[in-house]
Parts: C-alpha cells; sequence; structure tokens
C-alpha cells in the first residue's frame, strides 16, 4: 500500500496476492490468491492480518469486483464449468449465495466483472467465436442484456467504470482499459460508457490492471515498458484523464 503522492510505501501481506478490491467504505479489501478470493479489513492505517477469510473454495476465481452498496461481490469463476472456462458470478460480501449469472460456453469465457456507479450495470470483457481476441461489454447486473462496447478486434482487458459523481467523479459515464489496439504493445484507453469516442492515455507500454481515484479525475496504472528495463519498468503510475499529464509514485532499483 502507497499513499496517493507516493510516500509511505508499505507491505500488506508476506505472500503473494493480487486483483486487490476496496468495499465502498474502505473498510475492507478482497483479493485473490492461489486462484481464491479473500477478504481482509481495514483499521484504518494498517490491514488486521488476522481477519483473512477465504470467500471461495471451488474451481478457480479471479477478478473480485464490489458492487457500490457494498453488498455483493461480482467474480469470475470456473467453478460448475464442465469445460473450465470462466464465467461471472456473484456472492454476498461473506460469501454466501454464490450464484452464476453469465454462462455461454459455445461463445466463450466471460470475465473481468466491474460495477457501474448506480450497481445496475457490470462492464466485462468477452471472448467471440471466430474471434482471437477480447472485446469489452457491459450488461444488466444480473447478468441479462450483453451489449458490445468495443469493435477492435483487438486485446481489450480490465475494464472500469468512472465513479460515483456524489464524490465528484463522472458517474459511471466513462470505461477505463487496457487495449492492445494500435502499436501492440498494450495501453491505457478511456471511451464513453456506450464505446464511443475511445482515447489513449499511454503510450509507453503499461500491465493491464488499472483503477480510477475517487473523484474520478486520475487513473493509476504500472507501466510495463518493453524499452525500459531499469528505474521505470515495473513502477507504479498516475495520469490524469483530462490533461494525460502523468506522475511516477514508485521507484525500483535498476535490473542488474
Amino acid at each position: 500500500m502507497v499513499n496517493p503522492d507516493g510516500t509511505s510505501l508499505r507491505r500488506i501481506l508476506p505472500y503473494f496476492l493480487e486483483m486487490v478490491s476496496w468495499s465502498p467504505d474502505g473498510e475492507s479489501i478482497v483479493f485473490g490468491a492461489g486462484a481464491q478470493i479473500f477478504k481482509m479489513r481495514f483499521t484504518g492505517t494498517t490491514f488486521d492480518t488476522t481477519t483473512v477469510t477465504q470467500l471461495t473454495f471451488e474451481g478457480r476465481n479471479f477478478f473480485p469486483a464490489w458492487s457500490p452498496d457494498g453488498e455483493w461481490i461480482a467474480y469470475d469463476s470456473n467453478s460448475e464449468s464442465p469445460n473450465g472456462m470462466n464465467f461471472i458470478w456473484l456472492m454476498r460480501r461473506d460469501g454466501s449465495e454464490k450464484r452464476r449469472i453469465t454462462y455461454e460456453p459455445s461463445q466463450g469465457e466471460i470475465r473481468m466483472p466491474h460495477w457501474s456507479a448506480n450497481g445496475n450495470k457490470i462492464t466485462h470483457i468477452r471472448y467471440l467465436v471466430g474471434a482471437f481476441s477480447s472485446e469489452i461489454f457491459s450488461m444488466d447486473s444480473n447478468g441479462t442484456n450483453p451489449k458490445r462496447l468495443t469493435l477492435n478486434n483487438s486485446t481489450d482487458y480490465y475494464p472500469r467504470y468512472s465513479p460515483d459523481p456524489a464524490i465528484g467523479g463522472a458517474g459511471g459515464t466513462k470505461i477505463a482499459f487496457w487495449s492492445k489496439l494500435g502499436d501492440g504493445l498494450g495501453n491505457i484507453w478511456v471511451m464513453n460508457a456506450d464505446g464511443s469516442n475511445p482515447q489513449q492515455l499511454t503510450t509507453e507500454g503499461t500491465t493491464d490492471w488499472l483503477s480510477w481515484s475517487p473523484v474520478g479525475r486520475r487513473i493509476v496504472y504500472v507501466n510495463h515498458s518493453w524499452t525500459d528495463w531499469t528505474y521505470a519498468n515495473g513502477t507504479i503510475w498516475v495520469v490524469n484523464v483530462e490533461t494525460g499529464e502523468k506522475q511516477q509514485l514508485t521507484f525500483n532499483h535498476p535490473k542488474k
């Protein structure tokens, strides 16, 4: 964990974890480890490691995302999938009432869910028959009415709705995502929630992980330049969505 200005970098847990998602009230995180999903409480200054609770036990589970009201967690799983493909599920914040809301094995996997600010929509990726890339879709939060948002036939990952307008953000009018569109390196893009007006924010090459700031003005991401394997590579940055201005938050020692 690190402060928004890059200070006070500290380690959360002494083992590998990924796909971290804050609860809306800021009191807990969910995260992935070993293809299962866990929850842990935050005391306000640090994480309480004695509260780590495993929420999933069957199949391989990834990309947990809290609903805006904090009551539900969306994620993707291959549980109850005979061919091992991952589809989107919902569960209560305590891990109960699990149910699969998408299942189209003849079409391809459906993964990486993220809720709109009002909780009515979930954006996600889908793999389609005859396509060699993932595309971004939206759907109702019960899994119905899917709508394709990207038509670029390039690999698109990790869509994220912009935040709630009650705290100054765009209120789900934008979706940020990672795409190999263009130079094929993979960079951060932003588009309108209906898929229109896609705009590229980074050019140096990034990983596919990203997250909005609470007021929706900046996006945090991980630099992954294929030409610079020293200080910049694998470091955390933020980019201003309106101006394109970037700020580096973490600094690594160069590889020997």
